[in-house]
């Protein structure tokens, strides 16, 4: 909503025209940045901007919570 996202996306080499490129990066810049890049990176994409967010949210839930638990 507020045009930061990231996206990462992968194109096999030659595939597609630099139009179509343009094209494609243009349908995901209106949601923030886009960067093409190698297949054998995608991994390292999902873990950046999704899967290690998400463990870093629920960990500092989860410290948030056990702090404010009452001791016995």
């Amino acid at each position: 909503m507020i045009g930061e996202g990231m996206t990462g996306v992968s194109v096999k080499q030659g595939e597609l025209s630099g139009e179509e490129m343009d094209e494609i990066k243009k349908l995901f810049d209106a949601c923030g940045k886009t960067e093409f890049i190698e297949e054998r990176l995608m991994d390292a994409v999902v873990c950046a901007s999704g899967s290690s967010p998400a463990f870093v949210y629920q960990f500092i839930e989860e410290i948030g919570r056990a702090s404010c638990r009452e001791r016995v």
